[in-house]
C-alpha cells in the first residue's frame, strides 16, 4: 500500500511539473510574439518617418487623360459599403430562389403529365378487359335465353366514370391572383382510339338499361339523385352532342375523304 501511495504521489508530482513546463513554454511563445510585433511596429514607424514618397501613382490612383490643352481626371469608382454589398447579395439570392422555384414548377408539371398519361393508359387497358368480359357474358346469356342481359346500374356507373376519366380528363388550374384551385373540364372531343370504346359503352352499358321497361335497371335514375351523378350525366350528354356534331361535320365530306387526301372508313 505504501508503494502504491508513493507511485501515486510521484505521478502527481510529474504531472504538476509537466503542466508547469507547458505553461512556461506558452509564456515564452507569447513574449516572443509580442517582441516581434513591437519590432515590426518600430520598423514601420522608422520607414514612415525617413522614407521618401514614391512619385509613381498606384494602380488604384486617379487616371489622368491629356487631350490637347485640357486635362480630364477620371476618379475610380467608390468602393461599396456594407449596406450595398448586403443588398447585392440579397438580390443574387432572390434570383437564385426564383430560378429554383421555376425549375421545380416545370419539373412538377412534366412529372404530373407523364404520371397522368401512364395512369390513363392503365385505365384504358382495364376498361377494355372489363368490356370484353361483359360482351362475352352478354353473348353467352343471349344464346341460353331470349332475354337480353342488362348490366346493373352500379357496373354502368363505375365503367362510365372510368371512361370519362381517361377520355375527358379534368384539368386542375390555380388562379394566379387569388391562388384558388379551379377544376376545368377537359375537351369533349374524343380521340380516335377512344371512339370504339365510346360506342361499346353506349351499346352494351347505357342503352340496355335505358331502353328496358324495368326502372330498377335504369342507370340514369340514381345519377340524378346525387351531385356526382348529375355531373356524370352532364358529361355523357355533352359527349353525345359532340359526337353527333362531329359525325355531321364528317358527313359533309365525301365518303372516305379527309383533309390530307387519304381514304378512311366510316366511324
Amino acid at each position: 500500500a505504501k508503494k502504491r501511495a508513493d507511485e501515486a504521489k510521484a505521478r502527481r508530482i510529474r504531472a504538476k511539473r509537466e503542466k508547469e513546463a507547458k505553461e512556461a513554454r506558452k509564456r515564452k511563445e507569447l513574449e516572443r510574439r509580442q517582441k516581434e510585433e513591437q519590432a515590426a511596429v518600430a520598423s514601420s514607424r522608422e520607414v514612415d518617418g525617413g522614407a521618401k514618397v514614391n512619385p509613381t501613382p498606384s494602380p488604384v490612383a486617379s487616371a489622368v487623360a491629356v487631350s490637347g490643352t485640357k486635362n480630364t481626371v477620371t476618379e475610380p469608382d467608390a468602393p461599396m459599403n456594407a449596406a450595398q454589398k448586403a443588398a447585392e447579395q440579397r438580390k443574387v439570392r432572390a434570383e437564385a430562389r426564383a430560378k429554383l422555384s421555376a425549375a421545380k414548377t416545370i419539373q412538377s408539371c412534366v412529372r404530373s403529365k407523364l404520371t397522368a398519361s401512364k395512369v390513363r393508359e392503365q385505365q384504358r387497358t382495364i376498361f377494355d378487359k372489363h368490356m370484353s368480359d361483359l360482351i362475352a357474358l352478354t353473348a353467352i346469356l343471349k344464346r341460353s335465353s331470349t332475354q337480353e342481359y342488362v348490366p346493373p346500374p352500379a357496373t354502368v356507373s363505375i365503367m362510365t366514370t372510368q371512361f370519362l376519366f381517361f377520355a375527358c380528363p379534368t384539368t386542375i388550374r390555380k388562379n394566379g391572383s387569388s391562388g384558388e384551385v379551379v377544376f376545368e373540364d377537359g375537351s369533349f372531343i374524343l380521340e380516335e382510339r377512344d371512339l370504339s370504346r365510346w360506342t361499346k359503352l353506349l351499346k352494351h352499358l347505357l342503352l340496355p338499361g335505358i331502353l328496358n321497361t324495368d326502372l330498377e335497371l335504369d342507370p340514369l335514375i340514381p345519377w340524378v339523385e346525387s351531385a356526382n351523378g348529375k355531373k356524370r350525366l352532364n358529361d355523357v350528354l355533352t359527349l353525345l352532342i359532340s359526337s353527333v356534331a362531329r359525325r355531321q361535320m364528317k358527313a359533309k365530306k365525301p365518303f372516305g375523304a379527309t383533309s390530307k387526301g387519304t381514304s378512311v372508313g366510316q366511324d
